[in-house]
């Protein structure tokens, strides 16, 4: 992206400008930016978790990926209530941040764990960080 930097002073007649370029880093790694409250008395069985959950993509900086419109999808990894996930589990992303609004458990416990994933990069990856992440999640009706 070429982009024109114009510096002026207050009064003075003169202005400076340069052209510069900037770089946006590709996504290579996840992260929960809006995760569930602390279990387990914050998410209800069988209602949308709220807030909404966010996964966000982060270059290698931990810069979010503003440009990035990524499908990413949400799973159980610990499921000690032999459930399934609910709601819509897979989403592209809007400016860099996949948001899950309806999603949903169906079965009371603690030890649950959310795992997001892309399909960004291939399963033997060298990735700085891996594109795997988890959250504890608790279910209770409250």
């Amino acid at each position: 992206m070429k982009a024109i930097a114009v510096a002026s002073a207050y009064q003075n007649s003169a202005v400076a400008s340069a052209a510069y370029t900037v770089t946006i880093l590709p996504a290579t790694q996840l992260a929960f930016a809006m995760q569930p409250p602390s279990p387990p008395s914050s998410v209800l069985l069988n209602t949308a978790i709220s807030p909404a959950v966010q996964v966000a993509l982060k270059d290698v900086n931990g810069t979010v990926v503003v440009n990035s419109t990524a499908t990413v999808s949400l799973s159980l990894y610990s499921d000690p209530g032999d459930t399934s996930l609910g709601g819509t589990t897979t989403v592209n992303a809007v400016n860099g941040i996949a948001t899950f609004a309806d999603l949903t458990v169906g079965v009371i416990g603690t030890g649950y764990s959310l795992q997001a994933h892309t399909g960004l990069w291939p399963r033997a990856s060298t990735l700085r960080t891996p594109a795997r992440r988890s959250v504890p999640l608790g279910v209770c009706r409250c």
